[in-house]
């Protein structure tokens, strides 16, 4: 598995020489997806004085993280 660390994607060349090798790549805004998720759901919880079980705090990340697989 690779992974890019840029917020700019690489070349499409690129991906396709990953792809055809059979390595798995992950873009880095996909991949630095669940590090702000998680600090973005600590602030909402912050700011509405709030607590969630961990339960709810893994399903909500579930649902970001779900929505940015599908989305990339």
């Amino acid at each position: 598995m690779v992974t890019s660390t840029r917020t700019s994607e690489p070349h499409r060349h690129t991906v396709r020489i990953l792809a055809g090798a059979g390595v798995r790549f992950a873009p880095g805004k996909a991949a630095n997806a669940g590090g702000v998720a998680v600090s973005g759901l600590e602030m909402q919880q912050n700011a509405s004085r709030d607590t969630w079980t961990f339960g709810e705090s893994e399903q909500r990340l579930r649902e970001i993280m779900r929505d940015v697989h599908d989305r990339c």
